[in-house]
């Protein structure tokens, strides 16, 4: 079982639901150490491993979607239960999107996508302002 748990865009994006099924225990896959909503991992102190060496040893983003998805395959094949993190609504992910195509059962967890920045940002509130 693979249980995708968006992170939304920040470290208090993560839904209810996510944040109950993270602090169940099942092994945690960190897609990314290096984005902000690491910082949910680091504040609950949360046993995990991270795919970042991956990204150094993929030539394209779709060789690295790939090797993420497989990997996280791996890690599921290893302990059963698994909490992929990535970054965004779990849903806008590639390899997330992978690894719902895939066999096996596959959950997610959504939290808020990245495009919902657009219209969140100062810059959108700029630009939506009727003078």
């Amino acid at each position: 079982m693979i249980n995708i748990i968006g992170l939304g865009n920040g470290p208090e994006d993560i839904s209810l639901g996510g944040y109950r099924k993270l602090k169940e225990g099942a092994f945690t896959v960190v897609r990314t150490n290096l984005s902000e909503t690491f910082a949910l991992v680091e504040r609950e102190n949360l046993a995990h491993v991270t795919l970042d060496e991956l990204y150094r040893s993929s030539r394209s983003f779709d060789t690295l979607n790939r090797k993420l998805a497989a990997r996280v395959r791996a890690y599921e094949r290893e302990h059963g239960e698994v909490n992929y993190l990535v970054d965004g609504s779990g849903y806008d992910d590639s390899s997330c999107q992978l690894l719902l195509a895939g066999r096996g059962e596959v959950r997610v967890f959504a939290a808020a996508a990245k495009a919902c920045l657009l219209y969140t940002s100062d810059a959108a509130d700029e630009r939506s302002s009727v003078d």
